[in-house]
Formats: structure tokens, sequence, C-alpha cells
């Protein structure tokens, strides 16, 4: 946690001094994923994490931000039985980096950009038992740290609107802790297990993003 205080301290510096540098030129980009409404039509998968995005642009430059949540709770019990189950997921996603920017033709309604970032996650997935003689939780908490890049296409209906779609790859590190505790015996609790991982995440161009810039 203190490395993701860390990073973020150190990106809202640069942008202060990127701010600073060239304020004149100046502008903001808000966007919002259309995933989950494309996954209601087309049923086309995961949503991409990042729900929300901001830019602020400076000619052919920008510091990026993506953000995103998730949030499950399913209750359920067999009729005829006291016995009860609750399964509670959830996850944040941040994305911080860098871009590069590149309008393309004459009447520059198209732009390709690259991208920069450092990621953090983190997630929980629990479970909880209620056999009406005790309570059994069972969980497995994620943390992780990561960087990468992306590529991505923007095109401009106006001066203000645009679609954008992107594809990136990013070098995660994760942690993972798990355990089942008991509320009524303690005792019996695991000890916690923690394990470590590598590895590549990829996230393909098929969501598409709604923007306005001003």
């Amino acid at each position: 946690m203190k490395r993701i205080i860390y990073i973020i301290i150190s990106i809202v510096l640069a942008q202060s001094a990127f701010a600073q540098e060239g304020f004149k030129t100046l502008q903001h980009e808000v966007g919002i994923s259309t995933a989950l409404l494309q996954n209601i039509v087309v049923n086309q998968g995961e949503a991409q994490p990042y729900t929300f995005s901001y830019k602020l642009i400076s000619g052919d430059k920008a510091i990026r931000l993506g953000i995103g949540a998730t949030f499950d709770r399913v209750f359920s019990r067999e009729e005829g039985f006291a016995d009860s189950e609750t399964n509670i997921n959830y996850s944040t996603d941040l994305r911080i980096g860098y871009e590069w920017r590149k309008a393309l033709g004459d009447k520059k309604r198209w732009l390709a950009y690259v991208g920069m970032d450092l990621i953090a996650l983190q997630g929980m997935d629990k479970t909880i038992i209620d056999s009406g003689f005790d309570k059994v939780s069972e969980y497995e908490r994620s943390l992780g740290l990561g960087l990468g890049s992306a590529v991505g296409l923007q095109f401009y209906i106006n001066e203000h609107l645009s679609l954008s779609t992107e594809g990136a790859i990013y070098f995660v590190g994760q942690e993972n802790t798990s355990a089942r505790l008991f509320q009524n015996f303690p005792d019996f609790d695991d000890v916690l297990n923690t394990t470590q991982e590598f590895h590549f995440n990829s996230i393909l161009p098929t969501s598409i993003y709604l923007n306005y810039k001003f």
C-alpha cells in the first residue's frame, strides 16, 4: 500500500510540473467505457477494467489516468435448511501514465497514441458459511503493482466528442493472501498463506470509450 501511495504522489507532482510548463495549451478529456453496454448487447465477455478515464493534454502529449471497480454479493440458502452461504467479490484497478499523441490525416479527425503506464490493483474473494453453529470465512486477498504500454486509436466526431479504443500489455507482480477463519472457534483458524505471482496481463481493444474534451 505504501508503494501505491508513493506512486500516486509522484504522478501528482509530475502532473503539477506538467501543468505549470504549458498551462496555456492545457485541455482536459474525460471518458467512460461502454463495455457494460457492449456486454449486454453482444455478450463480448469480461469488461475492460478501467471504467473511467481522464487525460490532461498539452499539445501532442498527455498525462493519463484510469480507474475501475467491481462488486458482487450473492446470498444463498437451501429450502428447509438453516445453513447459508454468502459470496462477496470486489476489485479496484488504477492506471496512471504518460501518453504520446499523433494526429492522422489532413482533417485530424483520427488520432493514434502510445502510452506508458504504472498500474495498481487489489481484489477480495470471500465466502462466508453460516451453519448456525459457527460462521466460517474463507477469503483470498490480492494486491498487485505493474507497468506496461498501451496503443490506441481515437476518432473525433467534433471538436469535443470522440470515440476511442486501446489495447495494452502489462507486467504485474501480485501478492495473494488466503486463510480460513472461524468466528466461534478461532483456535482452528488457518495460518495465513501468502503466494507471489509475476505474469503478463493483456487487454484487447474490444472496449469503446466515449470521450469529452474541454
